[in-house]
This record gives C-alpha cells, structure tokens and sequence, in this order.
C-alpha cells in the first residue's frame, strides 16, 4: 500500500468536529486502497487544512476497467464529509446504488445534481466501508484545492449552478435600467474536438506571429535604409523622413447607411441558428457559404423592390438604434467596453491634436457606486497646465472630485428637485440659446406660433427635440419623467438651436402649409369676424356743402376738422414762399441800392 505524505495526525479531536485522527488514518488508508493501481497519482491530504482530502486528475478509484474521475475534494464540517462525486460516496460506503445509501441514512443528493464521468454507474468494489461515527453529503460547491509540495492536485469540476446560462445573471448594471434592452453576454460550450482543432490553430498562428515578426524586423531595417537614403537625397534629416512616412492618416468621411445584405444576413443567420443548440451553431464562413449556395429569393437583393429594400433598411437602421441604446447586462461587461470606448476616444483626441491642433481634456467616471467603470483623465499637456494654472489643482484630483460627486448625486439621487425647477432649467436653457442664436437680447419664445414668428421671422429652428414629447411650453408638461428626458437632451446638447439659410426656412414653411392642407391645425389662427359671410356694402360719401364736393367718410371729417378750425385754415390758404425767378449780379444789386438811396 502506498504511503502518505509527510503529515501527523492531531492526537486530539478536530475543532467542533466528530472526525478523530483514528478515523483519518482509516479514511486515508481506504482511499490508498486504490493506489497501486494509479502508478502517478497519489491522493494527498491539505497541508492547510487538515480537513481538507484531495484526489489529483486521473485517479482511477474502481481499478484499470473503468475510466478515471476529475479532481474531486472532500471536506469535514460539522461532523460530516462533504464529497462531490457520487461514486466515490458509493466506493466508501460500499454501495452500489443510491437507494441503500439513501437507506442508511446518508445524504445523498438527485442523480441529476451529479454526473459521473464514468457513464453515470454506481460501482463500488466490495469491502470498503465507510469508517464509523463519519457521515457523507454532496458538497454542492467545492472547496478549490491547494497544492502540496511535491504533488500536483487539478482543479475542482465546474460548478452546474455558476455555468447555467438560464440561470439569472442579472447585476446591478442592468437592474438600475430595466427599461432599457439588454445585451445578452456571448457564450458557447467547446467539445473536444473543438479545443483540439483551438489547440492546433493556436500553435499554428504562433508560428504565424514569429514569422509575421521576423519579416516585420526585416521590412524596419530596409525601411531605416530608405529613410536614410531619401534624407541625403533630399538634404532632410532622417528624423524628418520618418515624421513623415509615420504621419497619423487623414480623417475622411464615410458613408454610415444600413447595408441590406448585412440584414438579410443576420435574419438567414437567426433562422439556421436559431434552433441549434449552444457549442454546435453554424460559424460565419459556413454561413456565407451557404447564403450564397441558396436559391431562395428571399436571401437575394437582386429582386426586390424600392419598398422592401427601404423596409430591410429601417429595420436595420432599428436594430443599430436599439444597440446604441442598449446596455451591458453585468458590470464588468459594461467596464469592459467603457475601456475599449475610452481607448478608442483617446486615440482619436490625439490624432486630431496632431492633425488640427486641438488641445482637449476629458474626465471620465462612474455614474453609481456599485459601477466597476475606472476613473480615466485624458488631456493634451496644455490641458493639464490648465488644471494647474488656471483651477489651482492637479487634474487627478479634479477627477477624484469628479468621482465622488458623480457617485453622490448620480442616477436615483435627486435632490431637492421638484417640477417647477427642471421647467425653470429648461425655460433657462431654451430663452438663453434663443438669444445667441438670434443675438437679440429680448426676443421672446412663441410656441404657439413657433413657425412664423421664431422660424420664418429669426431664421433659427430647435433641432432633436424628442419626438415622444410634444413640442410645447414646459408648463403644460405634466409628466415629470417627461421633463427630466427634455432636460437632459438640452443639457448634453441632443436638442439645441441652430441657423436655417433661406432654402430651408422656405422649405419648412411647405412643409406648414402641407400640414395644414391636410387638416392639421398648426399654430393660433386668428379671430373670425363677427360678421363673417355677410355682405358688407361701401359706405355713402359725405356731402361738403360749402363745395359742394362729395368724397368717402375720411375726406369728410377732415374737411370738417378744417373749417371748424380758422387758423388751420388761414396757414393752409397762406402762400408759400417761392424762390426768384432772377438773382441779380453784385453790379446790378449796387446800382439798385443808389437808386433807392437818391
């Protein structure tokens, strides 16, 4: 029989435990019963823990007919044995099925709680019995082993519980936004035909990787003496070559619109994939593959019509939208992707401040306590020097601030807020960017008549505003969810204002005047007249009798006002002066002077 590992056995009993160290010694003694059949693997008792028995990998606990088990480990607690295989419980009660053990008083756990590696069998070789005063039950989350020195103990099997995917995962992450949609974690279950051919990729790219490096080192060399060569050239030095051959790239504008053959692609997906189960659904090239083999039309772009490629379109255009919006199930997802964000947005700060000559700084944290999202500053140096120069602080101590008071008053923490004041801050927000869109200082919001005495008449608009709120004064918003969602789009700039060019101005007011067409009623009408749809006849003109003229009602007051009053009518029968008809030369207005003088 095998020996055990260096290792005394307590004279006196385990703390509030009924396991002894005569019960230990026959314990272990069972277990070496099946050593010599096992020439590598010798099961080891915890150095740690004296409670603690473990079996390495590969232990076969029935003899050479039958297949070998996972590491398993036992605990004593509580004057029982916690085992995680229901084999080994029937190798040391000497049972052969659950139902004597069941009969015997042990605790055995459902056949479906336990799988055995061996077939799902019950064998256990007679002989064996369990030693007395020990009683045995599933451990139904084991204790990860510890390594001794000189042996080597494999991990613990998987727990069922923590790798069922029905099993609800939902964290606070999703849980603080339950009317959001959520983003399903991806995961698939590997055979072991999978992890061979993963296995054999893996050395095979590696190889790849080493030979992709070398030709790398080779093409820097031959890079470095075609530097060197066009700087003596040129008369540059190599510093400058190289500043230009490793330039960042130019920006450039790409289409972003819907690809219908991406969405006809991921509803051909859905429906091969759909109904296969996890770890043996169709992987992308053998999807493509087999898009392109199928002769079903509905696969094919070539002929559809306007509408339904439009359709395929919004409903692609629909699924971007929801993602967009969508959030991370658990928190280390959504710390996950607010580092690749960051990184991504880093990157971008920096080529255009080599590129355009920004300076920029950035602060971002957390918004709730239980967020795993890191704390991350990023800044050109002047941005920093601002922190220090202008706010009399580091900047990592503004993002310290930051951070705590993102976390006091974040999402659920609202203070002191009522109605009346988010109406107040989104009054303030749309009078303040009126006036610098105009450059008027009293121009007054109309909402009523919004298109012709704010659109036409300022040639300004207010775009992204939410569409499932109405365009009206906050004051007849009753719903405070409502308010809060209009006050956040004018504060992160979703919804502002802008300059209309006359074109646009002109196709807007179509736009009214189509509306109303239709029956729509936009904006205040004016007031009828009371004697709308009556005949209005022209009224008799008056009689002057004094001159005998006759003219309309006007004429007459003022013929009237004018002889009642003398002096009017004495300045309207005045003259008016009139300029000479000759004006005499200096001679003649001389000679006229002597003459009167005579």
């Amino acid at each position: 029989m095998a020996s055990l590992p260096n290792y005394e056995f307590p004279s006196t009993p385990f703390p509030n435990s009924g396991f002894n160290s005569s019960v230990a010694e026959s314990f272990s003694s069972l277990l070496l019963d099946a050593a010599p059949n096992n020439s590598s693997a010798v099961p080891l008792l915890d150095m740690d823990d004296p409670t603690l028995f473990q079996i390495p990998p590969g232990f076969n606990l029935t003899g050479p007919g039958s297949g070998t088990l996972d590491a398993l480990s036992f605990e004593f607690a509580g004057g029982s044995l916690d085992t995680s295989n229901l084999n080994l419980y029937a190798l040391l009660t000497g049972n052969d099925d659950t139902s004597s053990a069941s009969a015997s008083g042990a605790k055995i756990p459902s056949q479906d709680a336990t799988t055995a590696d061996s077939g799902g069998e019950n064998i256990a070789p007679s002989g064996h019995h369990a030693p007395d005063g020990v009683d045995f039950h599933m451990h139904e989350s084991p204790i990860p082993p510890t390594t001794s020195s000189g042996f080597s103990a494999g991990q613990p099997r998987e727990n069922p519980i923590l790798t069922d995917s029905n099993t609800d995962n939902f964290t606070t992450h999703a849980s603080r936004h339950p009317d959001k949609p959520v983003i399903e974690p991806l995961g698939r279950q590997l055979d072991a035909e999978k992890k061979a051919q993963y296995k054999i990729n893996g050395k095979v790219n590696k190889k790849r990787e080493e030979e992709l490096g070398k030709a790398i080192a080779e093409e820097a060399a031959n890079r470095a003496k075609s530097a060197k060569a066009l700087a003596d050239q040129h008369c540059k030095t190599v510093q400058y070559i190289n500043a230009l051959l490793n330039a960042p790239k130019m920006v450039k504008a790409k289409g972003n619109e819907v690809n219908v053959g991406n969405v006809l692609f991921k509803q051909f997906s859905q429906e091969i994939n759909g109904d296969l189960p996890r770890g043996s659904k169709k992987q992308l090239p053998e999807l493509k593959r087999m898009m392109a083999e199928s002769d079903d039309p509905r696969w094919k772009t070539e002929n559809k019509t306007e509408e339904e490629l439009a359709r395929l379109k919004q409903v692609g255009q629909e699924e971007r939208d929801t993602k967009a919006i969508s959030v991370r199930k658990n928190n280390r997802a959504a710390a996950k992707l607010a580092d690749n964000k960051i990184n991504r947005i880093d990157k971008e700060l920096k080529s255009m401040e080599v590129q355009a000559g920004t300076v920029h700084l950035a602060f971002i944290t957390r918004g709730h306590c239980d967020d795993s999202v890191k704390p991350m500053i990023i800044g050109s140096s002047l941005g920093f020097q601002f922190c220090n120069d202008i706010l009399g602080t580091d900047g990592w101590d503004v993002l310290r601030k930051f951070d705590l008071f993102s976390v006091a008053a974040g999402d659920g923490n609202f203070k002191n807020e009522t109605a009346t004041s988010i109406r107040k801050e989104i009054v303030s927000a749309i009078i303040t960017g009126l006036m610098g869109a105009t450059g008027c200082s009293n121009v007054a919001m109309n909402y009523v008549n919004y298109d012709k005495a704010i659109v036409q008449k300022w040639r300004v608009k207010i775009f992204g505003w939410p569409e499932d709120i109405p365009m009206v004064s906050p004051s007849e918003i009753m719903s405070i969810d409502d308010l809060r969602m209009l006050r956040e789009s004018w504060r992160v700039g979703r919804t502002c204002w802008n300059t209309v060019t006359k074109a646009e101005v002109e196709e807007h007011m179509r736009d009214v005047e189509e509306r109303r067409a239709n029956g729509e009623v936009v904006g205040k009408p004016r007031k009828e007249r009371a004697d709308k749809g009556q005949s209005r006849r022209r009224k008799p003109a008056a009689i002057d009798k004094e001159n005998n003229n006759e003219g309309p009602a006007r004429k007459k007051a003022r013929v009237a006002k004018s002889n009642s009053n003398p002096k009017a009518k004495a300045s309207s029968s005045k003259p008016a002066n009139k300029s000479p008809e000759f004006v005499p030369t200096d001679s003649e207005s001389g000679q006229s002077d002597d003459e009167e003088h005579n």
